[in-house]
């Protein structure tokens, strides 16, 4: 399997999620899945992006593998992304009692190991309907 190279596109996908997280930033919103949903995303377009810059245009055999290492990778990052998320719109909004309390943060980050292993999973599940459809 070739990886794909980098494209303008995809720089500018990240613009565009980085106005989304803007918008966020400026509402009101303490629902715990929309700020996992957007850690995650976040996790993946940081993870694809280096993915693309330093191994576009690359061929890997063991790709399956990869799909799943991937899935780890972004499983991991989502819960530092989530939980940058919430510090910094804490922060940013410096209320008296603060968006997100300090125990569902840390709550979050005991998590890392369900969240790997989750993104692992997905991984897998993606290069195993990739396999199917040859």
């Amino acid at each position: 399997m070739t990886i794909p190279t980098h494209k303008s596109r995809d720089t500018t996908a990240m613009i565009g999620y980085g106005a989304v997280l803007m918008l966020w930033l400026s509402v009101e919103n303490t629902n715990l899945v929309v700020v996992s949903v957007l850690g995650a995303g976040l996790s993946a377009m940081l993870l694809r992006l280096m993915v693309l810059r330093l191994y576009g245009g690359k061929t890997f055999s063991l790709w399956a593998p990869g799909m799943f290492f991937f899935g780890l990778l972004v499983g991991f990052g989502a819960v530092w992304c989530t939980v940058g998320l919430m510090v910094f719109k804490n922060a940013w909004h410096a209320h008296a009692y603060p968006d997100f309390p300090a125990t569902i943060v840390t709550g979050i980050t005991q998590r890392w190991l369900s969240w790997s292993l989750a993104g692992g999973l997905l991984g897998g599940a993606a290069a195993l309907f990739r396999l199917a459809g040859r």
